[in-house]
């Protein structure tokens, strides 16, 4: 699982559905509809834009192309340390605690659940019924018989099939005008199919608890459901003051925890806005209610088109056909986390070029002792890019203790002498495709006479094909042996090392060099090549001459020393960059 996007999303969503809940707020403010049935209505509409946001808009493709390399990494000669097993990620420590949170709140809906089933089973029916509750059965249309129970203090309807009313003890205590009241309310919630409804609700907080927008539209919901409820009950019972008598002598009970997936008679914290709403009774006209509505639900819908705008969802990347891997740099190890016996994955995002080059790469999880070398090894390793095109694309470096890796140098002086007849050509580090494209462009083979000439070409023809590659040539028993493969790793303080393919992409000030006089009156062409360390800021920090003429050097470096480049980061930070420059020098026939 990629508990990174996964995060990512989550936060994105986090950030539409406050966007929604805030116009909704702002909204029901400015337009001030009162009334307690339209006013839950459009509450529901807003939780429901909430919890429809993923489903209505266009996710964006997070990375195109998945590609996970597992390098195993081996320091050390023979001892094999037991595994200490990957750190727990800041990512993976979210995803558990959110998950916690949700098992938690499922806990409690179903122990509320099993709570009131038992309350239900140990509590004695009313019978024969009295007069006040037959009367708003009558009235409401409601046939749920109602229960007697010592252990709660407020009354409460539960039940999804089988629905029924629980009473307190002192139900019985009450005037005739009170339990008509607290019947009524009662039997009008199961009329509203209310039980089935607050227990979805409760299943939406227990899915987005992390959420306080969620738990106010909540709790609007909730607050307008009684208002609503109220109003009804007012009507059918036809007297306010009984009425209102009834909510404040249950509210004199003693405070007890709410039962809850159920619609309970009151909730002391709404009981200032219920008495407010049945003293100060609200009414508009169609003519009012409906622009306004049509006002405010046209605002919640925008808000959520901006929301998805906004915060777009990143949809993982689509399973298809990875890139080959023309080859994976080494990876150092780096001596602090190999000390602290740190292990485990890093997972990079890679930009590629065109060609196939890593142009940026940022680390998505793993230890952060261990994302810097992954990084680095990242920047010089190299595709095979069918399509073209710049792509993205996953990498994953393991990094475990065990044994010793074995790297190729680049060697770095040109060749000043034959070294013999060529008795052994190595390829390391290249996948298959790689090898069989070296072997068909290298000029030399086995028992050729690797002179000085044939190690320049055979050093260029490695170049062409992949400029991450390297070259060595050694002198052994019998004959010379020719090695091929990926260039000496870098430290963790050295520049890191990109390809002047890769870097050329990220110009941003190219000065033109001036075309030295003497080198055109004398008909001179050719390229310089230079060796750059680009600064952290993009300028050129440190220019050397590889090869070139020298009447066409000074140009070049005047020139190049004048270029900026946009800068490198690994993992989210600026680094010095070494790469090399080719300027070519071509006179106009």
């Amino acid at each position: 699982m990629n508990y990174a996007l996964w995060l990512q999303n989550l936060g994105l969503y986090c950030g539409q559905v406050a966007i929604v809940a805030l116009v909704g707020a702002l909204a029901a403010a400015a337009f001030r509809v009162r009334a307690p049935g339209p006013r839950l209505l459009y509450w529901q509409i807003v939780l429901t834009a909430c919890l429809i946001l993923p489903g209505i808009q266009p996710w964006n493709e997070a990375a195109a192309g998945s590609d996970d390399v597992q390098v195993e990494i081996r320091a050390g000669q023979i001892a094999q340390f037991p595994s200490r097993g990957e750190p727990v990620s800041f990512e993976q420590a979210a995803a558990i605690v959110i998950s916690g949170g949700i098992a938690l709140r499922l806990a409690w809906i179903m122990a509320g659940l099993m709570k009131l089933r038992s309350l239900r089973r140990t509590a004695r029916l009313v019978d024969p019924p009295l007069p006040p509750i037959e009367e708003m059965r009558r009235k409401t249309g409601v046939r749920a018989p109602a229960f007697l129970s010592s252990l709660i203090s407020s009354p409460v309807a539960l039940g999804v099939f089988r629905p029924a009313v629980l009473l307190p003890e002192r139900f019985l205590t009450m005037t005739v005008e009170g339990q008509r009241a607290v019947a009524c309310h009662e039997f009008l919630h199961i009329r509203r199919r209310d039980t089935l409804v607050v227990v979805l609700e409760e299943f939406v907080r227990a899915v987005l608890w992390f959420h306080p927008a969620v738990w106010w539209i909540l709790g609007q919901i909730h607050l307008t459901r009684e208002q609503a409820v109220d109003r009804e009950a007012v009507r059918l019972t036809e007297s306010r003051e009984s009425y209102l008598t009834a909510l404040l002598a249950m509210a004199e009970a003693k405070v007890q925890l709410d039962l809850a997936p159920a619609p309970l008679f009151l909730r002391k914290r709404h009981l200032a806005q219920r008495v407010a709403s049945i003293l100060k009774e609200v009414t508009m006209s169609k003519r009012q209610l409906i622009p306004a509505m049509a006002a405010m639900l046209g605002l919640v819908l925008t808000a959520g088109r901006v929301a998805v705008f906004v915060f777009p969802l990143q949809a993982p990347a689509q399973e298809g056909e990875s890139p080959r891997v023309l080859h994976k740099a080494p990876v150092v190890y780096p001596p602090e986390a190999k000390q602290k016996r740190i292990e485990g994955a890093v997972v990079m995002e890679l930009s590629l070029d065109a060609k196939g080059n890593v142009r940026d790469a940022r680390a998505i999880s793993g230890p952060e002792e261990l994302r810097g070398a992954a990084l680095r090894s990242a920047l010089n390793s190299h595709y095979a890019n069918d399509s073209g095109a710049p792509k993205k694309a996953t990498a994953t470096v393991e990094f475990r203790l065990g044994g010793q890796v074995e790297t190729v140098n680049r060697a770095g002086a040109n060749p000043t002498k034959d070294l013999g007849r060529v008795q052994r050509i190595q390829i390391e580090g290249v996948t298959g495709g790689a090898q069989e494209m070296l072997q068909s462009r290298i000029p030399v083979r086995v028992g050729d006479l690797l002179s000085a000439d044939m190690q320049n070409r055979t050093r260029e023809a490695v170049r062409e094909v992949d400029e991450h590659l390297g070259v060595s040539f050694s002198m052994a028993e019998g004959g010379s042996v020719v090695r091929i493969g990926l260039a000496e790793s870098v430290g963790p303080q050295d520049p890191i090392r990109v390809g002047g393919n890769a870097q050329a992409a990220k110009i941003l000030t190219r000065v033109r060099p001036l075309y030295p006089p003497l080198a055109k009156q004398a008909g001179l062409e050719g390229t310089v090549r230079l060796s750059v360390v680009i600064a952290k800021d993009g300028t050129a920090k440190e220019l050397s001459v590889v090869s070139g003429d020298d009447l066409l050097v000074a140009s070049s470096l005047e020139a190049v020393k004048q270029w900026v480049w946009q800068p490198t980061h690994l993992n989210g930070n600026p680094v010095e960059v070494l790469t090399v420059v080719d300027i070519n020098y071509t006179l106009m026939k």
